[in-house]
């Protein structure tokens, strides 16, 4: 074998699938089935080495290090893919092809389909939705769009909450009659999925009491989670902790979970990336929609899955947190000049 010293590519990612260990370059997207012998010497190959050294170490057939030299799972060391931010999960992920899985293969699994919607377990509470008063022109809604971190004291009532939700979140037509799950939403979902659910914990709502409740965008009603761990929630209060730009407390916190079986039902690959596009949208339309009700809303990222999952009594292999959004009346008008609100001493 040549003597130019190889290595193995940095964003490999091994599992098994089908009985089979299987092994997804993220540089490039393919899959190699691999052997034992296989992971063994890409174990030892995280130096350069020569092939002929590899197959030594790892003691295997050098046909085992040229079909991995093949599979360009291992690279010369002057030609190794440059690392940038990305970790080797990431990488897979962002590259597997969007495909949607054929249409026999569905049909003989539609009752594994996940719902549309979710059973109600908890008590239902009709929430009032606000009279539409004179909207801004939706040009001038999106010219002012902006994240506000600054939130006052003053509270929300309970029926513009209950008109943000509908504007956002509630179902105008759906297709269950027809044994189908797609609905149609101000939003947009992959496949008309829509597998996000927004749980919301009022912190300052007046006409609502403190609890953790789920928006059914179906009936457009409240339901109280039963079980939810509330204490959690509370943690909102020390956001600005983390945030040199954040004062005061939002009056309310939106979670999003995605239930994941209802993209992934659909999507045989990339469903995961489906689920992230769709709560980009939810995101936006969240923006938008406190825009043009004159309150301010903020994204807000991080946070322990598990613990949230626990705080909401949900299984996260089925129903995890992708996305936090917090809602309320601006404490002044600077979020509306970012410039002037982030660079205010160099100005």
């Amino acid at each position: 074998m040549a003597s130019t010293t190889v290595v193995r590519t940095p964003h490999v990612v091994v599992e098994w699938r089908e009985q089979r260990l299987v092994a997804t370059d993220g540089a490039t997207g393919r899959r190699h089935v691999v052997t034992v012998e296989a992971l063994r010497v890409l174990d030892v190959a995280e130096a350069p080495a020569t092939a002929a050294d590899l197959a030594a170490r790892a003691e295997v057939e050098p046909a085992v290090v040229v079909a991995l030299l093949a599979a360009r799972l291992l690279v010369p060391h002057d030609r190794v893919p440059e690392r940038h931010y990305w970790s080797a999960a990431e990488l897979v992920v962002q590259r597997t092809t969007r495909t949607a899985r054929p249409v026999a293969d569905r049909e003989a699994t539609r009752d594994l389909m996940e719902p549309p919607n979710k059973d109600t377990a908890g008590p239902s509470l009709e929430l009032p939705v606000a009279e539409p008063a004179d909207d801004p022109p939706f040009s001038q809604v999106l010219a002012e769009r902006r994240s506000c971190r600054r939130f006052g004291d003053t509270p929300i009532d309970a029926a513009t909450l209950g008109r943000f939700l509908e504007m956002a979140c509630a179902v105008r037509q759906d297709a269950r009659k027809f044994g189908s799950g797609v609905s149609w939403r101000p939003h947009p979902s992959g496949g008309g999925r829509h597998p996000l659910e927004t749980y919301v914990y009022p912190l300052n709502v007046t006409g609502l009491e403190p609890a953790v409740y789920r928006y059914d965008p179906f009936p457009r009603h409240l339901e109280q989670v039963e079980k939810a761990d509330e204490s959690f929630f509370e943690t909102v209060r020390n956001l600005h902790e983390h945030n040199e730009l954040m004062e005061g407390d939002p009056a309310v916190l939106l979670v999003v979970t995605s239930v994941f079986g209802r993209t992934m039902w659909k999507y045989d690959n990339g469903g995961l990336l489906i689920v992230h596009q769709d709560v980009g949208a939810l995101y936006q339309t969240f923006y938008l929609v406190a825009t043009a009700l004159g309150l301010g809303g903020c994204v807000i990222g991080g946070g322990s899955e598990a613990l949230i999952a626990g705080a909401l009594n949900i299984d996260p292999l089925r129903e995890g947190h992708v996305g936090t959004f917090l809602l309320g009346v601006p404490a002044d008008d600077r979020y509306r000049d970012p410039l002037r609100d982030v660079f205010a001493e160099t100005l």
